[in-house]
């Protein structure tokens, strides 16, 4: 066995025993397709396997957008199952089959876009556990506030009121019934009031699907809409992909992120750069599945540095500080 092989096994057994919380005779469901390299699943499946488990790949054709409901056969698949993992190259987790699948209690765990390095350094060496309660602290802290002020030093300056809404925590772990995170992730989230944001966010780190920005995209929103995105050649093909969903829905901000994962790697993909401690996300679209109103065809996170993050006032995240 190779050393490559051999680290993988190591962040698998991490997933499959710490991040699932994996109990022998469980059903393990890992959804696949065929853009993510195999070797991902199969490490999993072999770690489940290790813990007396019953792994299961199912391993389909990639998703066309990002939200897409998986075929109906997998679907099926994710709604007998305890542990759901799903390394994808397009996210399933705003999906109807993932929010009916945590409803019958399946412990759902989200790696879109791994890659094997995903299973042998950065984020995924973090102490989920240790980070766990910081991460509560924070969700709890977005519940009670009404009014969210996020800065940047790139040029972000956007507010949004949070009146009546839930802050989620994903802390990597999913140990109870119905629990739905991204792994390795490690955020605390919320979703504004969906016509309240207003100001400039400037994306300067990731866009879902496009990697790192070749330039800093800055994106106006009035009213919890985007209306103007401009930036180099990454925000132009954003722009056609928010117009190729053909529903007005695609432009309302979707979710503030708070990203808390203080191993994770700057890397151009969203599994990993949205936890990054000392990086924010906003994402455009839907929100159904983190607790809001806005149904839209797909999700799309957008990360920027360096945030500061006022709550009612009260600075909670200043750059790579948590103050909770």
């Amino acid at each position: 066995m190779d050393s490559e092989i051999i680290q993988m096994m190591v962040g698998a057994k991490k997933v499959i025993k710490e991040c699932a919380q994996t109990k022998p005779g469980e059903k393990v469901l890992i959804v696949t397709d065929t853009e993510i390299e195999f070797s991902i699943s199969a490490a999993l499946a072999a770690a489940a396997y290790y813990e007396n488990a019953e792994p299961l790949i199912a391993l389909m054709t990639p998703r066309k957008g990002h939200a897409e409901e998986p075929p109906a056969h997998v679907r099926e698949a994710m709604l007998v199952s305890d542990v759901i993992i799903t390394p994808t190259s397009k996210t399933l987790f705003h999906t109807k089959a993932t929010r009916d699948s945590c409803a019958k209690g399946a412990r759902v765990l989200s790696m879109t876009g791994a890659l094997p390095c995903t299973l042998m350094r950065g984020a995924i060496t973090a102490n989920f556990e240790e980070i766990e309660p910081i991460c509560k602290k924070l969700a709890d802290r977005l519940t009670k506030a009404e009014k969210i002020h996020l800065t940047t030093p790139g040029g972000t300056d956007i507010t949004a009121s949070l009146k009546g809404r839930i802050g989620q925590f994903e802390p990597g772990i999913a140990r109870n019934k119905g629990d739905l995170v991204g792994v390795p992730d490690i955020e605390a989230n919320i979703t504004p009031v969906e016509d309240t944001s207003e100001g400039v966010f400037v994306v300067d780190v990731t866009a879902t699907d496009f990697g790192f920005v070749d330039a800093p995209i800055r994106i106006e929103v009035k009213n919890g809409k985007a209306i103007k995105v401009e930036g180099g050649v990454i925000a132009e093909r954003l722009k056609n992909l928010l117009e190729s969903a053909h529903d007005p829905n695609q432009y309302f901000v979707a979710e503030f992120g708070l990203g808390l994962n203080p191993q994770a790697e700057l890397q151009g993909r969203i599994i990993e750069d949205e936890s990054a401690l000392g990086t924010a996300h906003i994402a455009l679209g839907d929100n159904i599945t983190l607790g809001g109103q806005n149904k839209a065809p797909f999700h799309i996170d957008l990360i920027m540095k360096d945030p500061t993050v006022e709550l009612d006032g009260k600075v909670v995240i200043d750059r790579d500080k948590v103050m909770v």
